[in-house]
């Protein structure tokens, strides 16, 4: 028994000693062929080791890029901000490793590799004046391969072509085309749009980053949608650059304000399907889609705010409803506010509507609502059901707004729990309701001013009103 506890233990031994052994051979090999990549690397510099950068392509054209705060700018052929996936995939082309040497330095012939001219050429320096210089040549017979010089006279070796497609880019890629190149949406403090006679000027509060317009009309505006059109314009991108100047009375003139006070400003017109717009500070123009001019154009009404309450966190401080004759009042201090009725209101008041409307004649309201103040709200109803259409013009604002689907039930709610003797069906109870707060048979109890339900057999005689057809007699807001 003795003499098996020793064969197991030798046997333990050899399987401990043989793994070890194999741990330890594939830790060399790992450590070898991390030695040979490095090796092979086209270069031993970082890609954050450059500062600046030429580049000559086929054409032998050439471009010069200098590295400013982190990020590349171009000094040649113009003076402009540079595209940061072009300027990161040039220095990425330092990180390339290659397959082989093709050809030893010196090279007696670099013909039968391309090299003669390059077709393209890469000169890097970095913060000591320290130069590198890489080559290009053509593709290998191979496919898939590229053949590169690293120096003027150095060997030439073969990479994946993939790592040097930085250099095959041309000079037009190595342009930023952003309309705006640096500018982001949530930059933006103001905007002010001249388009022929009609002027389009939009400012950003200072607190709570609500927008306000100042032209044509002064009005609120929504922060949703001036946001969205913001940033179609700030991510806007060019097809090219044209040496041309813009005409004297251009279609658009754009003036963007930054969070710092920079005024950022484009003249903007047509040709023909395109759309040009050159820079105040701009060696050239900028060749734009077509579909740009939809945002240019875009209508006063299209950014207006579309809420009857522009403050949805803050209630307001009293409500009154006016159902033809009869009003009812009610704020936080009464228990009627809590009530499902004025909750439904509540929350009418807070929700977008479905689009600005040239205001018109719509004749008397269906309903009105007081808020706080001498602001009142004035809503028309035409149709039943899922086919009936409302509107509602704010007492301060030049524009009507139709209301969403979703604001017309929680007013039609709000309606019908204040003023059940109106007529129609009762909403289900919402939440926290009492099902004693509905009525049950017959004519409906009323509520008291304050909304509550009056006691002693006291009823409110309303007569439910019919949908109103609508003339015009309010000045219609331009469409600017």
């Amino acid at each position: 028994m003795v003499k098996g506890w020793w064969v197991n233990l030798f046997l333990l031994a050899v399987l401990l000693a043989g793994g070890g052994g194999l741990w330890w051979a594939d830790r060399e090999e790992a450590a070898r062929q991390e030695a040979d990549t490095a090796f092979r690397k086209v270069s031993s510099w970082p890609v954050e080791a450059p500062v600046r950068m030429e580049f000559r392509d086929e054409k032998d054209a050439i471009a010069v890029l200098i590295r400013e705060g982190g990020s590349w700018r171009l000094a040649e052929p113009v003076a402009a901000p540079a595209d940061e996936g072009a300027g990161k995939r040039l220095v990425e082309v330092l990180q390339a490793t290659y397959e082989r040497v093709a050809a030893p330095a010196p090279v007696a012939d670099v013909a039968p590799f391309g090299l003669n001219p390059p077709k393209a050429k890469l000169s890097l320096v970095d913060d000591k004046s320290q130069e590198l210089v890489l080559l290009l040549g053509e593709k290998s017979p191979t496919g898939g391969k590229r053949y590169l010089r690293i120096g003027e006279e150095g060997p030439v070796v073969l990479v994946d072509e993939t790592s040097v497609a930085g250099m095959t880019q041309s000079l037009d890629e190595l342009r930023d085309k952003r309309l705006l190149p640096g500018l982001t949406a949530d930059r933006v403090a103001g905007v002010t749009l001249i388009r022929g006679e009609g002027v389009l000027t939009l400012e950003k509060a200072q607190e709570g980053g609500g927008w306000q317009l100042l032209s044509p009309w002064t009005t609120p505006a929504s922060a949703t949608r001036v946001s969205a059109w913001i940033g179609g314009l700030v991510e806007t991108r060019g097809s090219s650059f044209e040496a041309v100047s813009p005409p004297a009375n251009p279609d658009w003139r754009l003036a963007l304000t930054d969070s710092a006070k920079a005024i950022r400003t484009l003249d903007l017109w047509r040709r023909g399907e395109q759309i040009l717009a050159r820079g105040s500070d701009s060696p050239d123009a900028m060749v734009l889609y077509s579909y740009l001019g939809r945002d240019l154009d875009k209508k006063a009404l299209e950014l207006v705010s579309l809420a009857p309450w522009e403050t949805p966190d803050k209630d307001p401080e009293s409500l009154a409803v006016t159902l033809k004759e009869e009003t009812l009042k009610s704020d936080p201090k009464e228990a009627s506010w809590q009530q499902p009725g004025w909750q439904a209101l509540r929350d009418f008041l807070k929700q977008e509507g479905q689009q600005g409307v040239e205001p018109e004649d719509r004749g008397p309201p269906w309903v009105k609502v007081g808020l706080e103040g001498s602001r009142e709200l004035s809503l028309w109803k035409s149709g039943k059901g899922d086919e009936a259409t409302a509107w509602l013009a704010v007492s301060d604002r030049p524009y009507h707004i139709q209301l969403s689907r979703a604001q017309l039930m929680a007013l039609e709610e709000a309606v019908t729990r204040l003023f059940p003797s109106a007529g129609g069906e009762t909403p289900p109870v919402s939440d926290g309701a009492s099902a004693a707060e509905e009525p049950t048979s017959g004519e409906s109890p009323a509520t008291t001013e304050s909304g509550a339900l009056p006691g002693e057999g006291e009823r409110l005689q309303v007569e439910e009103i019919p949908p109103v057809s609508s003339g015009a007699d309010t000045a219609s807001p331009t469409s600017q």
